[in-house]
């Protein structure tokens, strides 16, 4: 995205910031893309060395994508990191509506991410840097002619890699940094009330879901659907905001008798994950069992007269 924009790139081959011959030119960014496109991600993070800076996507004319998401996150990002992070040299401190820095990849994985594939908090994450190793005695000059010119990096390793005694003091610099993305990746609670029970086609299911987004900072992009394994959308709900909740109801008719295999539903969408969820026969008082994967079942009162068990797997 956005590939060879800008003047932060350079056509010779040799360069470290030449951005190949055309996007995706190279196996391992063909390999990414391939990828990205299989999965949508809410909030991605690319780790990198070399500046200590953290960069957001950009707009095609200049400025964050998400300036009032990314400033605040920012400020957080202030609040947990080590000063060395130099969070203010790429924005503008004093203004919500921060400009972003020109990118330095002219061609840049999170713009890709956030223009085609929805992502709304794509982020280079810049977590270590030796300032020492670009000093005028790393970079000796062996050939320099009118054909070719030989640069010996002496420390060039350690300006993007730091000395095995420091990765671990170093780690715990950054380890909140990576809580802090899990913390605000969408990620809902569902919790159910069976409105409406049977296991004989025609009989009624009524199911009341409530959806709780946990990210305080994120909302789930799309709506939430609940959906059958053939893809069919039994109902939907607009996505839901950051720390918001939002209920969701559905009623339908059995189609046919439930067998042995039930009939499995999942509720979600593919940036903030799914819910399964399978109705059985429960043997008993033809009551229904909503029975997944993850440890424990729940008892939940429904508004019928027999008892559902629930169970639930992401």
């Amino acid at each position: 995205m956005f590939w060879r924009d800008g003047v932060s790139w350079e056509p010779e081959t040799t360069s470290q910031v030449y951005p190949g011959n055309a996007p995706f030119s190279e196996p391992e960014t063909q390999a990414f893309r391939d990828f990205a496109l299989k999965h949508r991600f809410a909030m991605a993070y690319s780790l990198h060395s070399g500046i200590n800076a953290t960069f957001f996507a950009d707009n095609p004319t200049g400025g964050w994508a998400e300036p009032t998401l990314y400033y605040d996150m920012v400020q957080d990002y202030s609040e947990i990191l080590p000063p060395s992070f130099n969070l203010g040299i790429y924005y503008n401190s004093k203004t919500p509506n921060p400009v972003a820095a020109t990118s330095a990849l002219a061609g840049g994985w999170d713009n890709w991410l956030y223009h085609a594939r929805g992502s709304i908090a794509p982020i280079t994450f810049e977590l270590y840097r030796n300032a020492s190793s670009v000093s005028a005695s790393a970079e000796t000059i062996i050939v320099d002619n009118s054909t070719h010119r030989v640069i010996e990096w002496t420390e060039i390793y350690g300006y993007f890699t730091p000395e095995s005694d420091y990765i671990q003091a170093l780690w715990e610099d950054v380890k909140p940094g990576f809580f802090y993305l899990l913390d605000n990746t969408p990620s809902l609670q569902i919790d159910i009330e069976v409105t409406a029970g049977g296991t004989k086609a025609g009989s009624k299911i009524g199911l009341d879901f409530g959806c709780m987004n946990w990210s305080p900072r994120l909302s789930t992009v799309e709506k939430i659907n609940v959906l059958t394994t053939t893809g069919f959308i039994v109902a939907s709900v607009n996505a839901i905001p950051a720390a918001s909740n939002v209920d969701l109801s559905i009623e339908f008719l059995l189609s046919s008798d439930l067998d042995e295999t039930g009939l499995e539903l999942k509720i979600g969408n593919e940036f903030a994950g799914y819910t399964h969820f399978t109705i059985l026969k429960s043997g008993f008082n033809l009551g229904l069992v909503i029975g997944l994967s993850i440890a424990g079942l729940v008892v939940v009162s429904g508004g019928i007269t027999t008892t559902i068990f629930l169970k639930r797997r992401r």
